[in-house]
């Protein structure tokens, strides 16, 4: 029996199946504490569908608060770590409503995991996501060979 590829497999989970009923923070956690291929599809299941986001520096060009729709003009930045082989990884949140909540004084931007993929895609990277709420400081990634077969699901 042939291989499936890594595109055939996302598709065959994706396809026709709805998302997990626990929150993407949840699937974080989840993916985390007990890292199996079964915790990890289910993370990517409800990542691909759903917003991540950022905290705003102070020093990039200030955003108004509020609720609105960022535009190509808005300038600001998403962190990145670096990992020991040179590889870089983009550092979102996977709650950005419930960041807020906490962190109220702060600046968040909220974003469609589509396009934190092909941010990852062009710095040929992959993506860290973070929960930081409940005193669980816990992430779950998606490497960057996973970047593109992510994306190519969304396309699908």
């Amino acid at each position: 029996m042939p291989k499936m590829s890594l595109t055939q497999k996302f598709k065959s989970l994706f396809g026709g199946r709805s998302c997990d009923a626990m929150s993407l923070a949840e699937l974080v956690t989840l993916a985390a504490d007990k890292p199996t291929p079964a915790n990890r599809d289910a993370f990517y299941r409800k990542l691909v569908i759903s917003k991540v986001g950022t905290r705003v520096p102070k020093s990039d060009a200030p955003i108004q608060p509020g609720d609105r729709v960022t535009t190509k003009d808005d300038k600001f930045t998403i962190p990145t770590t670096t990992r020991p082989d040179g590889i870089r990884y983009l550092a979102v949140y996977c709650d950005i409503p419930e960041m807020f909540k906490a962190f109220p004084q702060d600046t968040f931007v909220e974003l469609e995991t589509r396009v934190v993929l092909e941010m990852a895609k062009s710095i040929g990277g992959g993506v860290i996501v973070q929960n930081g709420l409940d005193g669980r400081q816990s992430w779950a990634g998606v490497p960057r060979d996973h970047v593109e077969d992510l994306l190519s699901v969304r396309d699908a």
